[in-house]
């Protein structure tokens, strides 16, 4: 299967890339799949973009930062994606569990696929996202995270 073909489905391309590759480890695994999330985002041949133009499936003319951003011992990662125009991107795998994480930069939290519930700032209730749904973060801010299931995303840092 060539990833450029057509538009995969994402989980076709990790099921043949770990299948190729070997085994899937629980503590490594998502930094692996996150560099293949990055290699589907660099060939996946499509541009989406929703009503707003904001939304794409694959970002051209970036610098990708080689070193990975871990936390909580593996089950957090992701790597950075550095725009021309001076934006940046996360893009990253989170596996289940809870997180606590901080704010520097408001954040757009896009979650591409997987479930969680976020508490944000000054709220009382958890909030369900799931694949296809985003939530904000206010800058210096700390929110709260419980990942249901393998969950994508892209976290986007915006101007204050």
């Amino acid at each position: 299967m060539k990833c450029c073909d057509s538009s995969p489905s994402l989980g076709a391309v990790l099921s043949w890339s770990f299948s190729s590759h070997g085994a899937y480890h629980a503590r490594s695994g998502a930094i692996y799949y996150t560099f293949f999330i990055l290699i589907w985002y660099y060939r996946a041949g499509q541009v989406n973009r929703d009503e707003g133009g904001v939304s794409m499936s694959e970002f051209r003319d970036v610098t990708v930062v080689r070193e990975a951003n871990v936390y909580f011992g593996g089950s957090v990662t992701s790597r950075t994606v550095l725009f021309a125009d001076g934006s940046k991107k996360t893009l990253g795998i989170m596996l289940p569990g809870e997180y606590e994480f901080n704010t520097g930069e408001p954040e757009l939290m896009e979650i591409l696929s997987g479930e969680l519930e976020v508490l944000l700032p000054g709220e009382s209730l958890w909030k369900a996202v799931r694949g296809g749904g985003t939530f904000e973060v206010a800058g210096n801010a700390k929110f709260q995270l419980r990942v249901k299931e393998l969950t994508d995303y892209c976290c986007s840092f915006l101007k204050a």
